[in-house]
């Protein structure tokens, strides 16, 4: 099972959980906790949850769909057949692990992290087909060196920030979903968003309040710029999206601005952020599930982030834990609604009054509930404060 606070109660993720355990242990995977199986979980013979050659399931889906992201494999059938274990390996290889070919617990954390080195273009590499990719990221925005074919420090940061602009995961190696998001008509450009805090923020900023959209200028891209660039696209008759990318550049900087005449556009938010989420409430959890309808911990704020229009890429718990892209929450007490809390191996929406909108695990939906038991702070890593 995924880390979650237990409930108590023995429902279908629980069964499914105990058979995976009893079917990796050599016993009848019948769903029962009988004797045998409860000594055998709580021995030291017991063993962490594999993904091994004769899965066929869902978490089978969510590798194969990462290893075909990262190159090493070209087809997803949701069954790991020899193909699949010979691609596990070479990623082991690849990323100094141990070569056998099993998804264990160190596999599985490698497979989605932002180091994990692909078998696609990387950094280093050399060829025509990288200048292309180049082009695209030049004419998008993200690139701003003469395409050269050379995969330097420059390429994969761009990649990087297409990435996450188009919610992948930001690891800055261009695999197949890369180059399918790419040659995208609906590739999103490069623009500013919440959550980019740098001096190009900062002179945004100061225009917006020179034309009275703003009272402050923070050099950060919170919820307040979000509204006001909102406000700004639309007194200025652009495409309303919180982005400012070219179009809305340009005209930020031009001599026909229009000043603040009274209109305010709202959008990403503490307040839409938290009614996306509790939209979601009694949606299934699916583990590796990024919705509409099914999710996991992690999917879930990630859809809810996207369905706002908040740029970012899709990060696993250990990814929020180590991301330095927002302000970072160090005590429990000091969260607020809209944080993301992030505990071991979890991640959860900060609903106010004490309550969290989460994909839990343990209880197999998506649920609002109170997060003030000794397992929360047991657990806690870090809050995230996007807004």
């Amino acid at each position: 099972m995924d880390h979650d606070e237990a409930d108590g109660i023995f429902g279908t993720i629980t069964e499914e959980a105990v058979n995976l355990f009893k079917n990796q242990h050599g016993l009848t995977s019948d769903g029962i906790v009988d004797r045998q199986t409860y000594d055998m979980l709580f021995s030291s013979k017991a063993q962490y949850y594999t993904i091994t050659i004769g899965a066929k399931n869902e978490d089978v889906t969510e590798l194969q769909n990462r290893l075909y992201e990262l190159d090493y494999i070209t087809k997803v059938d949701s069954a790991f057949g020899p193909k699949t274990e010979e691609a596990v390996k070479r990623f082991q290889e690849r990323n100094n692990l141990t070569a056998d070919g099993k998804v264990g617990k160190k596999t599985r954390e490698m497979l989605y992290s932002e180091d994990a080195a692909a078998n696609a273009f990387s950094y280093g590499d050399t060829s025509d087909e990288i200048k292309k990719f180049q082009k695209r990221l030049n004419t998008l925005g993200y690139l701003s060196s003469e395409p050269d074919g050379n995969f330097g420090s420059e390429t994969k940061d761009a990649v990087k920030r297409f990435q996450d602009a188009n919610g992948l995961i930001a690891d800055g190696h261009i695999g197949p979903q890369t180059k399918k998001a790419l040659n995208s008509a609906k590739a999103q450009s490069n623009s500013l968003s919440i959550g980019a805090k740098s001096d190009e923020v900062t002179k945004i900023q100061k225009r917006l309040k020179e034309l009275g959209y703003m009272k402050s200028v923070t050099g950060y891209f919170g919820s307040e710029t979000d509204t006001a660039v909102r406000s700004f696209q639309f007194n200025n008759g652009l495409g309303v999206d919180g982005k400012v990318g070219k179009k809305t550049r340009d005209k930020l900087y031009s001599d026909s601005a229009k000043k603040f005449e009274g209109v305010v556009k709202t959008g990403a938010n503490i307040d839409s952020f938290i009614s996306v989420a509790t939209s979601k409430l009694g949606c299934k959890y699916v583990r590796g599930a990024k919705g509409p309808s099914s999710f996991d911990c992690s999917g879930f704020v990630y859809w809810c982030l996207k369905e706002i229009g908040v740029k970012q890429g899709y990060l696993t718990s250990a990814g929020w834990a180590s991301t330095s892209k927002y302000t970072r929450i160090t005590r429990m007490s000091d969260l607020k609604r809209g944080d993301i809390l992030v505990v071991t191996g979890h991640v959860a929406i900060v609903a106010g009054d004490g309550y969290i909108i989460d994909a839990s695990a343990s209880n197999g939906k998506v649920v609002k509930r109170k997060f003030n038991t000794s397992w929360w702070s047991k657990n806690f890593k870090c809050g995230i404060r996007i807004f």
